[in-house]
């Protein structure tokens, strides 16, 4: 947290070190320093899908504080070649979020098949190769190989990671084995 601040106070006018603060901020610090990062970051032109993405993941959105408004009116706005990719999904699930928060479920599931439809297919047969290049890779004798850059440390290790990261697959993984209490 402290090089992006770093960062954004040698240049305090980019808009990409302003949204990375935002970013951090929102799961290191106070969500509202991070909202105000990120409407810092909006002012200095950063998309506003990335914006309404992290302002709506960060808190829950009442009825007297919410975004939908802008929502709505972004993702009625024009499609641009500067959009990020994804952009009109990316604010769907935005707008189902706050509409799940307002306790609207039925004005948000349209939201969610929308965004779910701009998804790429799943592809089996990729997924099946990649599986199997990573099962060709990990054989005995390259983790055998590899034994002496793990730590005989006793210090707890602690697994961090924003949500739905695998954090708490890593979690199990790691407790299932018998040296890990």
């Amino acid at each position: 947290l402290a090089f992006l601040e770093r960062a954004v106070a040698m240049q305090p006018q980019n808009a990409d070190a302003a949204f990375a603060l935002a970013e951090a901020m929102s799961t290191l610090s106070g969500h509202a320093e991070a909202e105000r990062q990120y409407r810092r970051a909006q002012a200095l032109g950063t998309p506003a899908v990335g914006v309404l993405m992290g302002v709506a993941a960060i808190r829950k959105q009442t009825d007297e504080n919410n975004i939908l408004v802008e929502i709505e009116a972004e993702l009625v706005g024009p499609d641009t070649p500067s959009d990020p990719p994804r952009t009109k999904s990316r604010l769907h699930f935005a707008a189902a979020k706050t509409l799940i928060d307002l306790k609207r479920p039925a004005e948000a599931w349209p939201h969610l098949v929308a965004a779910n439809a701009d998804a790429p297919p799943f592809d089996m047969a990729r997924y099946v190769a990649d599986q199997d290049a990573l099962i060709r890779l990990f054989t005995p004798i390259f983790l055998e190989s590899r034994k002496a850059y793990g730590s005989h440390s006793e210090r707890p290790v602690f697994i961090v990671g924003m949500p739905r990261s695998g954090t708490s697959l890593t979690e199990q993984i790691l407790s299932s084995h018998p040296d890990v209490t």
